[in-house]
């Protein structure tokens, strides 16, 4: 027996429409396809999207003074291009304050969006919507001199 010839388009069936939509040319509907994706991928990456960081705070201390605990991180939300987030992640920011040698032992320690900082290729793109928490605890001591004695010159 042989096959029976193809019907004309015309004279097919609804189905046979939705199968020959599905099965035909499915190199160039995998192409379109890939292409749809690395479109959306690129766009993506440009569009502004806002996301959470973790800062270290790394305090700049005066000679006098020594940290006594691990330098607190705080959370920081940021307004940028997903590319930068994704390479914020890789070089994360940092919250730098100067520590005056006359500060108490216990210092509660006001941040703002203006004390975190990026990397410099990064700085211009990136913009810090909030920090949290606000105010941080740094324990403090005072380094002590240590006086040398004299050494006296023998007989």
């Amino acid at each position: 027996m042989t096959a029976p010839p193809p019907t004309p388009r015309a004279e097919r069936s609804a189905g046979d429409h939705l199968r020959a939509a599905l099965t035909e040319h499915l190199g160039l509907k995998a192409i379109a396809l890939v292409l749809a994706v690395l479109l959306w991928v690129v766009v993506g990456a440009r569009t502004p999207t806002e996301g959470w960081l973790t800062a270290q705070v790394e305090p700049t201390l005066d000679s006098s003074l020594v940290l006594l605990d691990a330098p607190p991180r705080v959370r920081v939300l940021v307004s940028a291009r997903t590319a930068d987030l994704v390479k914020l992640h890789a070089a994360p920011p940092v919250v730098r304050r100067t520590i005056s040698g006359d500060a108490p032992d216990t210092l509660m320690l006001d941040i703002a969006a203006a004390d975190v900082r990026f990397p410099p290729e990064l700085s211009r793109d990136v913009q810090v919507l909030d920090v949290q928490p606000r105010r941080v605890m740094l324990r403090l001591e005072r380094r002590v001199a240590h006086a040398r004695p004299a050494r006296g010159r023998g007989p």
